[in-house]
């Protein structure tokens, strides 16, 4: 590998051996003139000639047109994930407590709702954004 007699395109900067660099460039050079081709659009073929309008899945960009980046949401796993490890914990305490006979421990407090929650001036009911709107 060291002793590499490959020859770069003088238009493209691909690596050739020389005999095979005289016939690449021919055809680099011919290809490197054509203007860039349009993206091929499925859709568009498919509606030619037909009474049936076809409608482009939801998700699916239309070439040449770079995909929208869809916001973030944020996530409330980090509470999930202690919420969960405060029952395995419980339960562990209570099943100890079970095999030596002591009492029970007092269950843990009910975590509360997610931040980003909002609660019912009525009721005192807690509510995703969505479904708090359509409640109140």
């Amino acid at each position: 590998m060291g002793d590499d007699t490959r020859v770069p395109c003088h238009i493209c900067e691909r690596r050739f051996a020389p005999d095979a660099l005289e016939r690449h460039e021919g055809v680099c050079q011919k290809n490197a003139s054509k203007k860039q081709r349009k993206a091929f659009d499925s859709y568009k073929q498919r509606a030619v000639d037909s009474d049936v309008p076809v409608k482009r899945p939801k998700g699916m960009a239309k070439p040449g047109v770079p995909p929208q980046t869809q916001p973030v949401k944020k996530t409330n796993w980090r509470q999930q994930h202690e919420d969960f490890i405060r029952g395995i914990r419980a339960a562990k305490e209570a099943q100890h407590a079970i095999d030596t006979g002591q009492p029970l421990p007092p269950p843990p407090p009910p975590s509360g709702p997610p931040p980003n929650y909002i609660q019912c001036p009525g009721c005192a009911r807690h509510f995703n954004q969505k479904a708090g709107e359509r409640h109140i």
